[in-house]
């Protein structure tokens, strides 16, 4: 999350390559913007999400569409889950106990969600030199035991998931706090 005056903020919708324009962009100025009120509290990039309120409305197009939101109850959320049961679990080994001394994630969400593939998106960089990519890019990847994660990383709260991507693949840096989509 960039802390930045608000004045200087922007939203470009529809956009795919940075470097190209095409019809289908839209430009708004940011009115207002919405700061999670504990972001990186307890740890860093913990509650790592913030809101945007546009000065107009905006309309939706083959290019612009909103995110769609699981439903805030639990129960009627898990009854929109496809069955996993025949995906095969990994092979774990036993670690020794760590922990960041934080609320790992809900019990009964995190062990639904455990295994599941999702897409990720973002424009984070492309390598380890830092190189931003210039078009918006995506990946299936899989949720991951945070306890595991936060075995090896000592980040992981209760608002956070741990992925991984085959051959290394998932999201870049910069691409915290970028949507992830149910598969």
């Amino acid at each position: 999350i960039v802390r930045a005056d608000v004045k200087k903020l922007g939203v470009l919708l529809g956009d795919h390559n940075l470097y190209s324009l095409t019809p289908s962009q839209k430009f708004f100025q940011v009115e207002r913007t919405f700061i999670h009120p504990h972001f990186n509290v307890p740890s860093p990039l913990n509650n790592d999400v913030a809101l945007m309120k546009l000065p107009q409305i905006m309309s939706f197009s083959r290019y612009i569409a909103p995110i769609c939101l699981p439903h805030p109850d639990v129960h009627q959320f898990v009854a929109t889950l496809p069955d996993v049961s025949d995906i095969p679990r990994p092979q774990t080994t036993e670690l020794p106990y760590y922990s960041t001394s934080v609320p790992l994630a809900h019990p009964v969400l995190h062990d639904l969600m455990v295994y599941r593939n999702v897409s990720v998106f973002g424009w984070g960089t492309i390598d380890d030199a830092g190189t931003l990519g210039t078009k918006l890019r995506g990946v299936s990847v899989q949720i991951l035991n945070n306890q595991q994660c936060d075995w090896y990383y000592g980040l992981m709260t209760s608002t956070m998931f741990c992925s991984s991507g085959s051959g290394g693949h998932g999201p870049c840096q910069g691409d915290s706090g970028s949507p992830a989509q149910l598969l």
